[in-house]
C-alpha cells in the first residue's frame, strides 16, 4: 500500500489501529513552532489535491486529500475539510449561520463517502492540542473505510429495537441541556468527560447525510447554543472534539442506529484505567453537568 499505511486488529479487545507512518511528519503550530499554515488563503499549493469542484480564490471552505493519511486505498481514504478562511477563528466565536455552512460540508462529505461505496464514514473535528489537533486553523477530517471498524461492528451487535436516544428525546430527562422542535442536546450516561454533550434528532434516523435539507440550520442553532453554554462554563479555549455518529453500511445498522453529533470537551486526560479497561474516570455526574449547562447563560459567554 502507498506510504505504508495499514489497518491491524487487536482481536481480543475488538479494536483496530490505523497505522499511517507519514503522520509523524505533520506540521504543527500549537506548540510554539513558527510554520507557514497550509490552510490559509494563498497557500493552497501546500495542501493535498482538491476533492470537490474548485471553489475559486474566494473560497469559504475546501475539501482536500490529507497529505499525512491514516489510511489509504485499498482500505480507505482520508480527507481534510478546511472549514473557514480565517486562521484564528474559533467555533466558540462563530454565529449559527457560519456553523450551518460547515455542517452542510460535513453532511455532503458523509454522503459522498457512502455514494463512493465506502462501508463506514467518520466525520470528526479536533480543536486544540489536547483534542488531537496539530494545526490551529479550523479544520475537520473525514476517514472513509471499506469495512466498519471492529468496535463499531461490536456496538451494532449489541443494539436492540429499543433506542436509548429516542427514549431521552421523548422524556423530560434531567440530563437534557437544550431542545428545539427537531433536536435534543443531552449529557449521556457513560459520558467520557465532564460536560460531554450529544445532540440527537427528534425523529429516529440512521445518518446525518440522509437528514432533510433544512436540518443543518436547526442543528446549527442548537449546536451554537450548546457551544455558548460550554464557553460560559469552561472558557473559550477549552479543547474539544466533534464527532458525527452515523450508521455504517448495512440494513441492520440503517434500522437501529440513531445518528447523533457528539461534542466532547477534553477536560480529563485518559490514563491507565482508561487504556486498561475502555472505561472512563469522569469528575461530574451527567445530571449535574447538564444542570450546570442549563443554568449557564449563553449571553454570558460574550461578556
Amino acid at each position: 500500500m502507498t506510504d505504508g499505511a495499514r489497518i491491524r486488529a487487536d482481536a481480543p479487545r475488538e479494536t483496530e489501529s490505523l497505522y499511517g507512518p507519514s503522520r509523524s511528519r505533520r506540521p504543527s503550530d500549537l506548540h510554539g513552532d513558527r510554520i507557514v499554515c497550509p490552510f490559509c488563503p494563498g497557500n493552497e499549493h501546500l495542501t493535498g489535491a482538491l476533492l470537490t469542484a474548485d471553489p475559486g480564490p474566494d473560497w469559504q471552505s475546501r475539501v482536500i486529500a490529507n497529505l499525512y493519511p491514516a489510511v489509504v486505498e485499498p482500505d480507505g481514504r482520508h480527507e481534510v475539510i478546511v472549514e473557514l478562511r480565517a486562521h484564528t477563528a474559533r467555533w466558540t466565536g462563530l454565529d449559527a449561520r457560519t456553523i450551518e455552512g460547515i455542517l452542510r460540508v460535513y453532511r455532503a462529505r458523509e454522503a459522498a463517502g457512502y455514494a463512493d461505496g465506502y462501508a463506514f464514514v467518520a466525520v470528526f473535528k479536533n480543536s486544540g492540542a489536547a483534542a488531537g489537533a496539530s494545526l490551529r486553523h479550523p479544520h475537520a477530517q473525514v476517514v472513509a473505510l471499506r469495512r466498519p471498524p471492529l468496535s463499531v461492528v461490536t456496538r451494532l451487535e449489541r443494539l436492540t429495537g429499543t433506542c436509548g436516544s429516542c427514549a431521552i428525546v421523548a422524556a423530560a430527562d434531567e440530563r437534557i441541556v437544550a431542545q428545539t422542535p427537531g433536536f435534543t442536546a443531552y449529557v449521556p450516561d457513560g459520558s467520557r468527560t465532564a460536560f460531554e454533550v450529544r445532540i440527537a434528532p427528534a425523529v429516529h434516523a440512521p445518518r446525518f447525510s440522509q437528514s432533510a435539507d433544512d436540518a443543518p440550520a436547526e442543528l446549527a442553532a442548537i449546536l451554537h447554543d450548546v457551544l455558548e453554554r460550554l464557553r460560559a462554563t469552561l472558557g473559550e479555549d477549552a479543547p474539544f472534539n466533534i464527532i458525527v455518529q452515523s450508521a455504517p453500511h448495512g440494513s441492520r445498522a440503517q434500522a437501529l442506529v440513531h445518528w447523533e453529533i457528539e461534542l466532547v470537551p477534553r477536560l480529563e486526560n485518559f490514563g491507565g484505567f482508561e487504556l486498561g479497561t475502555g472505561g472512563f474516570l469522569v469528575s461530574r455526574l451527567p445530571e449535574d453537568a447538564a444542570a450546570v449547562l442549563r443554568a449557564a447563560c449563553p449571553a454570558a459567554a460574550r461578556a
